[in-house]
């Protein structure tokens, strides 16, 4: 996509609500049971773009001043 320099992603998590909860308790003459969820599911489209042209320069060759022999 655009000369290979660009990239689209599409993400979806929680589809199915996975995150639920389910609860009951017990206890003499009463009984309750409770569901509950939170809305986690996500939809996500990123698009990112790389401006530079794939070659990198070489790197210079460097010496230290104890190389170089200008220690005083």
């Amino acid at each position: 996509m655009l000369q290979d320099k660009a990239t689209v992603r599409f993400a979806i998590n929680d589809i199915y609500k996975g995150n639920q909860s389910k609860y009951t308790q017990n206890f003499p003459g009463f009984v309750s049971n409770s569901y509950g969820y939170y809305e986690s599911r996500q939809v996500r489209l990123s698009f990112s773009y790389r401006f530079s042209s794939g070659t990198a320069k070489a790197q210079r060759a460097r010496k230290s001043a104890l190389e170089s022999g200008r220690i005083p």
